[in-house]
Order: structure tokens, then sequence, then C-alpha cells
């Protein structure tokens, strides 16, 4: 249960392509912003979904450590973000959050940015799809957080440190929440190992009768008022998916 590693951050992101998680932000974001906005992209990697939301007309400050792009503003996230508050209507972190060791703070520093009422859309890899509980079952780690990749910064020293703090849609949630952000829609990329689906149907009524369970018990600031009463959560996506597309409200206007 491996897949390549990452490899430590220099000028340029490991990630090369318009990945499955970056167009289903994209398409969320089409949907849901009737009219052009400004966008925070950290860490922006290759850019690629800042061109694609320019051209719809938004304005999106991409910040990272690295220099993919000349436009990139620089920005660690295991520090305060260069921004003021309130200061984008959308705030993006994809694939970010999973590499750095204070998650707390960077989540608040996210919807510290955000304005009221904006959204903030976060992916990690999914270490509730089926094949990553299997994994932990049988290897003690969850899919894509192998510590044989862990890098340790020196200090000062900018590399991407690799996967190396999984996180749960329920402490995400509690987390932003915390922070005044309520989940409302999840979603996710392309479903990880469609081998497993015969297990993971045979599985689907307990698994799914547990997750709901637990989702009803959860503190009702967890979720936005737009979210569904159940399901937002645990559903199929979040189920099967590769990577989670986590969309947050900030409360406010």
């Amino acid at each position: 249960m491996t897949n390549n590693p990452p490899t430590p951050a220099g000028n340029f992101s490991h990630v090369g392509n318009f990945t499955g998680y970056m167009q289903v932000v994209y398409d969320e974001l089409t949907r849901r912003l009737p009219s052009p906005g400004r966008i925070l992209d950290v860490p922006a990697g290759n850019g690629l979904l800042g061109v694609r939301l320019r051209e719809r007309g938004h304005e999106v400050v991409q910040a990272d450590i690295n220099a993919e792009r000349p436009d990139y503003v620089h920005a660690d996230m295991e520090q305060p973000l260069p921004f003021a508050d309130a200061s984008f209507d959308t705030v993006m972190c994809l694939e970010g959050i999973e590499h750095v060791i204070a998650q707390a703070q960077l989540l608040a520093e996210l919807a510290r940015v955000a304005r009221p009422g904006g959204l903030i859309v976060i992916s990690t890899p999914n270490v509730s799809n089926l094949y990553s509980r299997l994994s932990f079952l049988f290897a003690g780690r969850f899919y894509q957080f192998d510590p044989r990749w862990f890098h340790i910064a020196t200090p000062g020293a900018m590399i991407d440190k690799g996967h190396i703090a999984p996180l749960s849609l329920y402490h995400l949630g509690y987390l932003m929440a915390a922070r005044g952000a309520r989940l409302e829609h999840t979603t996710g990329d392309r479903y990880k190992k469609k081998a497993l689906a015969p297990l993971a149907i045979l599985l689907w009524p307990f698994v799914a009768w547990n997750e709901r369970r637990v989702e009803r018990a959860l503190p009702a600031g967890m979720k936005s008022a737009r979210a569904l009463a159940d399901g937002v959560y645990f559903n199929m996506q979040t189920y099967m998916s590769r990577s989670l597309v986590a969309l947050f409200r900030k409360d406010g206007a």
C-alpha cells in the first residue's frame, strides 16, 4: 500500500499536472461563485488552478514557499499569513494542511483572511476512505502517510516536510468550527482502488450506519446551516475518494 514519495521542496512543485482534486475544486467554485471575486490560493503549487480561475475573471493571489511563478507571494504555512483580516472572498488550501506541524494555527489563519460569509476550501489526502482504513488496519499507517517519506527541516529551512500530519474530516470540521467556519459540503476526486468495490458494497450498511450515528451526535456548530442534515461528514465520496475536498462557510454576512 504505497505510492511514489514526494520530493523535498525546492523552487518547483513536484505536482506538474492539473490534478483531479483541482478539477473538483474548479467545478465547485464555478457553481458557487456567481461573480468574480478575490481568491487566495495557498499553497499555490504549480499554479494551474489559479490560471483557470483567472480565465473566469477572478483575482487570484497565489502564495507558497516555492518560486514556481514570479508573481507568487512568499508565505510559510507554519507562520502567520502575510495578508490582512477578511481580505479574500474565497480561500483555498489544497493538499497543504497535511504538510504542516501547526495545523490549528494554519486553519485559524485561513479563517482570519477570509471575509465573513466567504468560502474556505480545503483538500487533503482522505484518511477516511476504505483503502486508507485498510492500510491503517494492516500497516499501522494511513495511505499516503508513510513515515519513510518524512523530511525534517533544520531551523529556518524551507522544505516540503512530506505528508506528516493526517487529519480526519471530523477533526478538520472541529478545528474550523472553533474559528467560526462551518462545514457546508464535502466531495472528492477519483475513487481509490475501484477493485475494492465489492468489499465496499458489502461493508457499506454497517459503516454508513455507524458514521451516520456519529454525525447526528456532532455539535451543531460543526455544520453550516446550508449543509445537508446528514451525510456531509460521511457519504460515498468520503468513503471512496483519494483526496477529500471540504468546503466551509465563514460565519457572517
